[in-house]
């Protein structure tokens, strides 16, 4: 007993110890050109009662609720949400500078109560304007571990707050829009497919070449497709940037054809994600998806894929025409 007492006591001084090795200040920011002038989007981000429009949270509970103040757009405005799924929380107006920064302070009340600094830069350049989207603040002691995550928690919903924003702004030089579906029940699919498996950085290409080889391979067996084609993901590594993955094509019924692999589908519940937009924002989109998961307390079903639908024909739509939904398997 003593000895495993001893043990414990190691481990807490231990943890102490690395703990007071951290440093738990942060600083997460995105960057973006958007085309319109420094005045156009100070505007915008300024005004408190836009950002239901751009924001990327909001987007995940759209009926939550919203408080402003009197006046939206000046030093001392604030605006306040309360959700169920996105938690709570206030943002106050420190000080604006127009129409170069803004300063604001951000409060979380609820699931956690913190606070940091939010902050805005807008740089005239060429052809409009980079905008600089960022939150710098300090963890507490025990959380310090947190503060080199944060740039990942964050940074891929800021690019998406900018994304939406340039929107707003009337750029729709590269569009990206996510939608939240919710929970869908999909049917038995059977499917023919080419498994693959290597570099994130070679999937586009490879799908190039694989999916007009499941089309020649349909038409000429003579199989009547039954859905959009779609991509199944059972194996992804980010750190190491590497995937296993199948190229298929639903169909009414299979058979063995050389060369291709033959499955199936069970019924199975997605939580679904619509992106409209170019596929390099799949990274972007699925990070949001797993959030939206999160924020709903739902579980991955595990060893199931997660599937990529390709709604539209890339050779045939571009911008917000080009829809993937993304489905992630649910217990």
């Amino acid at each position: 007993m003593f000895t495993f007492f001893i043990i414990i006591l190691l481990i807490v001084v231990g943890g102490f110890f690395w703990l007071s090795t951290q440093s738990g200040k942060f600083n997460v920011f995105r960057k973006r050109v958007i085309h319109a002038s420094p005045e156009t989007l100070f505007a915008l981000v300024s005004d408190y009662k836009t950002w239901p429009e751009w924001t990327p949270w909001l987007a995940h509970e759209p009926d939550c609720t919203l408080t402003f103040s009197e006046h939206t757009d000046q030093e001392g405005s604030w605006y306040r949400w309360d959700g169920k799924l996105i938690g709570a929380g206030k943002m106050t107006q420190n000080t604006l500078q127009a129409p170069e920064r803004i300063d604001a302070k951000l409060e979380f009340t609820r699931p956690m109560r913190s606070n940091c600094d939010v902050y805005w830069d807008f740089v005239a350049v060429e052809g409009g304007t980079e905008v600089t989207w960022g939150m710098r603040g300090e963890m507490p002691f025990f959380l310090r571990w947190m503060a080199r995550k944060m740039d990942g928690m964050v940074g891929p919903d800021y690019t998406i707050g900018l994304a939406k924003l340039a929107l707003q702004a009337g750029d729709q030089s590269d569009p990206m829009a996510l939608t939240y579906d919710g929970i869908v029940e999909v049917p038995v699919q059977p499917y023919i497919s080419l498994p693959w498996e290597g570099s994130l950085d070679d999937i586009g290409s490879a799908m190039q070449q694989g999916y007009p080889k499941l089309m020649a391979a349909v038409q000429e067996h003579g199989l009547v497709l039954s859905a959009e084609p779609l991509a199944l993901y059972h194996k992804v590594n980010l750190k190491k940037r590497w995937v296993k993955c199948e190229m298929a094509l639903p169909v009414q019924a299979t058979q063995p054809i050389d060369g291709f692999n033959s499955g199936e589908l069970a019924a199975q519940r997605y939580l679904r994600t619509t992106l409209r937009g170019d596929y390099a924002h799949l990274k972007r989109a699925w990070h949001a998806a797993f959030a939206h998961l999160k924020m709903r307390k739902l579980k991955f079903k595990w060893p199931q894929p997660m599937l990529e639908r390709y709604v539209a024909d890339p050779a045939e739509q571009q911008g917000l025409d080009l829809v993937t939904q993304l489905d992630i398997p649910l217990k």
